[in-house]
């Protein structure tokens, strides 16, 4: 097990919340260092200027594990899964796993432009995007309802339930902006059950009661601040 790790991300549950989410439900202690859009702002100048670091890429999340950087959000979560024992227990639930990810990868792909889209456009953007929804998610549907197990492969949870939960988390920031939960095209029973049981799981209902309580205190703040500027 590493000595040291520590994942390098914005605070919104996006393309660096699977990695955080395997290593929160494994316990692994990890520093999760939060940077605000301000703050990136001000350090990628310095990251693009750097010419001897490969690894070190010019956009987040990093992963830096005992002096050793990771670029790239599916390389972090895989390793994240690997020492925290979610990637597959047999090679070809590996490979499963893969599989999912590539599937979340896509996911992510249609819902990240609704987290950068102002408030009053939010349902005109829903509507470009959400074809590539129901391109996709109908498989996690259809994967579920094969694998009886309530899990997207194997008998256990893996990286991609949370990966495909990070998603829910995410999708619930940007259809929240217009007061929807996430699309239609997500309202299937067998894929909220799952949701449901990794919300269940213990270290992660704590982070997500914790998230929680830290949005509603930071929306109270902001509504605060509007008041008082009125």
């Amino acid at each position: 097990m590493p000595q040291s790790i520590k994942l390098t991300y914005f605070d919104p549950p996006a393309r660096g919340e699977p990695a955080r989410l395997c290593l929160i439900h494994a316990g692994i202690e990890f520093e999760d260092k939060r940077v605000s859009f301000e703050d990136w702002f001000a350090m990628k100048p310095g990251v693009l200027a750097e010419d001897n670091n490969l690894f070190k890429q010019p956009y987040l999340p990093w992963l830096e594990v005992d002096g050793d950087i990771i670029s790239q959000s599916l390389a972090i979560a895989r390793y994240a899964a690997a020492i925290s024992g979610l990637a597959g227990k047999t090679l070809i639930d590996k490979a499963k796993v893969d599989m999912m990810l590539g599937i979340y990868n896509s996911i992510v792909e249609a819902v990240m432009p609704l987290m950068f889209t102002a408030d009053d456009q939010v349902d005109e953007a829903i509507a470009k995007h959400e074809p590539a929804l129901k391109k996709h998610i109908p498989v996690l549907e259809k994967t579920l309802e094969a694998n009886s197990s309530g899990w997207l492969v194997g008998d256990s949870v893996t990286v991609a339930d949370l990966a495909i939960f990070s998603f829910r988390l995410m999708a619930g920031v940007a259809f929240g902006k217009v007061g929807r939960d996430v699309p239609e095209c997500v309202d299937t029973p067998l894929l909220k059950a799952n949701w449901k049981r990794v919300s269940e799981l213990p270290n992660i209902k704590a982070y997500c009661d914790k998230r929680a309580e830290m949005m509603r205190q930071a929306a109270e703040q902001a509504k605060a601040s509007e008041e008082a500027t009125e």
